[in-house]
């Protein structure tokens, strides 16, 4: 399956759960029994979602190999134009210029900017989650528009690929925060741990069809490009590994 084709297929499966959540939200079932260890499951599982997705933010070598952003040594096939400087990875992007909209400058570190804002989004969740799974804290009333909001929220961030810089960092910051919107919302709503569960699946799936998002779009950056980087002397063509296995077809 190519990964044009399989971006599609997350597509439809991130509308399809995100509608199904919302279906909910507004039709709620009557709840029979709420076990009181509930919440705390919940709060741990998607505790353990953040946490991983933070991981992944601040480890640029494992961000880099989950969005395929990798470079594969070869001889070049598509792009016969080379140029001998030499080439860097700043905030796991290479510097040639082409991904300048990808990165933003903080004093003198180079962040990469999606990153940057999925790791802030992530803490501002772990800090809602605990207080409201763990604290008690009510956070916002029982009614399915902030289930509503937190789906614009996802929408607006899957967008970020369209802008560049710290516009980027919150637009990937709203789009955690948004998830977290989807799974309170629906826990106050609903008090079903099977459909809190669900809901965090279908935040899981919206994560990767994010992940494929960009994926895509470094692909078509380096299909652009027509260029081939030389990195410490050999030569090294702008590709991700990922994407390799998966290279659209025409």
């Amino acid at each position: 399956m190519s990964l044009r084709s399989f971006l599609v297929f997350s597509v439809l499966v991130s509308i399809f759960g995100v509608l199904t959540v919302l279906l909910v939200a507004f039709n709620p079932p009557v709840v029979v029994y709420e076990p009181p260890w509930r919440k705390a499951v919940v709060g741990v599982v998607f505790l353990a979602v953040c946490v991983v997705g933070i991981y992944t933010a601040f480890s640029p070598e494992t961000c880099s190999r989950s969005i395929g952003h990798k470079g594969a040594e070869s001889e070049p096939t598509d792009n016969q134009n080379r140029f001998d400087s030499q080439v860097s990875i700043k905030g796991h992007h290479f510097d040639c210029g082409r991904f300048s909209d990808h990165i933003i400058h903080i004093s003198d570190k180079t962040m990469c900017a999606a990153c940057f804002g999925l790791a802030l989004g992530a803490l501002i969740a772990i800090g809602g989650s605990i207080a409201y799974f763990f604290l008690g804290v009510d956070i916002g009333p029982e009614i399915p528009e902030i289930v509503v909001v937190g789906a614009i929220a996802i929408a607006l961030g899957l967008g970020e690929c369209k802008f560049k810089g710290f516009i980027r960092v919150l637009l990937n910051l709203i789009f955690v925060v948004g998830g977290f919107l989807l799974v309170v919302g629906v826990d106050k709503l609903t008090k079903s741990l099977p459909i809190d569960i669900y809901t965090i699946g279908v935040i899981t799936s919206l994560i990767l069809t994010r992940v494929l998002l960009s994926m895509w779009d470094h692909w078509r950056t380096c299909k652009n490009c027509t260029q081939t980087c030389n990195k410490n002397k050999k030569r090294k063509v702008i590709a991700f590994a990922e994407v390799r296995r998966w290279r659209p077809q025409p």
